[in-house]
């Protein structure tokens, strides 16, 4: 079977371009639900504080583990909002999907030219395909992770990326140079927004090391050293920028993330669940397609593509903390590859039954009248072959779409929802909001907008110092939910009445200055908590505190919003319900 050939790679049209980038902005419009708490705590949140001077930093910020080059972008866009008059209005939100819908386009459209780059201009297509119909990056790619633009870079830096060919020779010319420094500058960038980035380019790097003489990999050293340092003082002045002071927040990742294990704290999971659960859910039905192309002896291609996805995930799957968006940089590389099989199955399904040649170039001389069934002058095509391909792309679209929609519009979508109330309640304003829910459930004033309301939540701090015996630290929701009743007696103000409320100052608070040892604790302190405006909770606290807990205390039911069908977390089962203190009563 003859396939198409690969030519110079050529840039999808300008019309084309432009409908990704339309389809990627209706993507990111729909989206309403929560995936991670990371798309708001460390990044919109970090940007809201550093603009506008009021928001939360996590523990990360405080100890310097995250650099602030991701949040920077959207710091520039609040920025630019509050210069404009506009950070009133719904822009807050909008912007930073559109930014982001913007990188998710680059990505798409790298992971057509990664594709065309390694595989031909049939492959591209499907490639692009992949990219566009994936629920995966339609769920999470268009959300203001950092490994969500990570992403993005990786798909043009390997694009970029000299990779070698079997029985090619490497040979480092003038483009090729060129494309490599192109390539090791968005690696650079990848790498400052999640160091994790850099096992791609380790692997990728060694194996083309071994491709070259001694004075090609001498001049690649010297430029992977050159870029390398530029990319390192970069990241150094815009930390100094955020944190007032140098540091090296790689060293502190690594320092915290591996040597001291606190990512641990955060779940465990099994060395294989990048195999049974991570790469299933990531590539989804796609796998069938992109696992040919790394195992099909005739999947053509350059070498070490197999390498890098199994290699880097071997590597991922030897720390202990797993998820699924930490794959997600494979992305481009994998439905590329997927790509490339659904044209050879495009191919096999144009093929003659009885010369097993591609009907686009089969000899008409050949299918003579006469000859089996054969009137129109062309080969007889199976018309199951047809069928059978056009009944699995009907299957990766129909799948992917289920998917896509329920989890980007359905599944926790209250938790966001409830946000957007309280951003445009005006009761809200001038009080307090306590969320008694597992931490980071919701975003934060990233998304409520509103310097006048105190806003407090459950922490979660992990145990920083060594020196702390991991196996008994509890964090504070882990105390509340130990027993919520008890949690209340201990380290809630006395209740107060809440009738004539115009008189009431202390519901603007959600805390005073009284702190509380913990018992078995002694790392922390809880800061006493007093009952505000507004009490946001998760319908699954009444199965414990009781249905009329807070009614008794004389709050109502102001707003409830569907969440979830299920949930892996049992106290974030159930509808998101928000509790206001009663207006005045005679």
């Amino acid at each position: 079977m003859r396939l198409k050939t690969r030519d110079s790679p050529t840039f999808p049209s300008w019309i084309v371009i432009a409908c990704i980038i339309g389809f990627r902005t209706y993507n990111a419009l729909l989206i309403k639900t929560f995936f991670s708490p990371d798309e708001y705590w460390q990044s919109l949140e970090i940007a809201h504080e550093y603009v506008f001077g009021y928001g939360h930093l996590t523990w990360e910020w405080t100890h310097r583990v995250r650099g602030f080059a991701h949040p920077m972008i959207f710091a520039a866009e609040f920025k630019a909002l509050e210069l404009a008059g506009l950070d009133d209005t719904e822009l807050m939100i909008i912007a930073p999907k559109l930014i982001q819908a913007v990188f998710a386009a680059v990505g798409d459209v790298y992971t057509f030219m990664l594709a065309q780059k390694l595989f031909g201009k049939g492959p591209s297509k499907w490639a692009l395909f992949a990219s566009l119909v994936s629920f995966f990056n339609f769920f999470c790619g268009v959300r203001t992770f950092s490994n969500s633009i990570e992403t993005s870079l990786t798909a043009v830096a390997m694009y970029y990326w000299p990779w070698t060919f079997p029985k090619v020779k490497m040979a480092l010319t003038v483009d090729r140079i060129r494309d490599l420094e192109i390539s090791l500058a968005c690696a650079g960038v990848a790498c400052i927004l999640r160091p994790t980035n850099a096992i791609i380019w380790m692997y990728l790097g060694f194996n083309f090391m071994r491709e070259l003489d001694f004075r090609a990999a001498s001049l690649v050293v010297v430029r992977v050293l050159f870029i390398g340092s530029v990319a390192a003082a970069t990241s150094c002045i815009i930390d100094h920028q955020f944190y007032n002071e140098w540091t090296f927040v790689p060293y502190n990742f690594f320092k915290f993330n591996l040597t001291q294990g606190i990512a641990s704290f955060y779940g465990i999971h099994t060395w294989h669940w990048y195999l049974s659960q991570g790469i299933p859910i990531v590539l989804f039905t796609f796998i069938p397609a992109t696992a040919w192309t790394l195992w099909s002896r005739t999947r053509g291609g350059p070498k070490h593509v197999r390498g890098v996805i199994v290699g880097t995930v071997v590597v991922y799957s030897v720390i202990a903390h797993k998820e699924f968006r930490f794959v997600m940089p494979l992305l481009p590389l994998a439905l590329a590859a997927a790509g490339n099989a659904l044209y050879h199955l495009q191919v096999y399904s144009q093929t003659a039954v009885d010369d097993k040649t591609p009907t686009a170039t089969a000899d008409a001389n050949s299918v003579a009248v006469g000859k089996k069934g054969t009137r129109s002058g062309k080969p007889k095509t199976s018309w199951m072959r047809r069928v059978a391909f056009r009944a699995a792309l009907g299957g990766l679209v129909v799948s992917n779409a289920i998917a896509a929609f329920y989890l980007g519009v359905v599944h926790q979508r209250g938790v966001v929802d409830v946000m957007t109330w309280l951003r445009r309640d005006d009761g809200t304003r001038g009080n307090g909001v306590l969320f008694l829910m597992p931490c980071h459930s919701t975003p934060f004033h990233s998304h409520v907008h509103k310097k006048d309301v105190e806003m407090r939540f459950l922490t979660c701090e992990p145990p920083l110092d060594p020196a702390i015996d991991k196996s008994a630290y509890l964090d504070e929701a882990d105390i509340f939910y130990a027993d919520p009743k008890a949690f209340i007696e201990t380290y809630f103000a006395p209740f107060k009445e809440t009738r004539y409320v115009a008189n009431r100052t202390d519901l603007k608070k959600t805390q005073t200055d009284v702190l509380f040892n913990v018992p078995g604790q002694s790392s922390y302190q809880i800061q006493q908590f007093v009952w505000p405006s507004r009490v946001v909770i998760f319908a699954a606290l009444l199965d414990t505190l009781g249905r009329e807990y807070f009614i008794e205390r004389g709050y109502s039911q102001c707003a409830r919003f569907f969440n979830s069908h299920f949930h892996d977390d049992s106290r974030r089962l159930g509808d998101v319900v928000v509790y206001c203190v009663q207006e005045e009563q005679e």
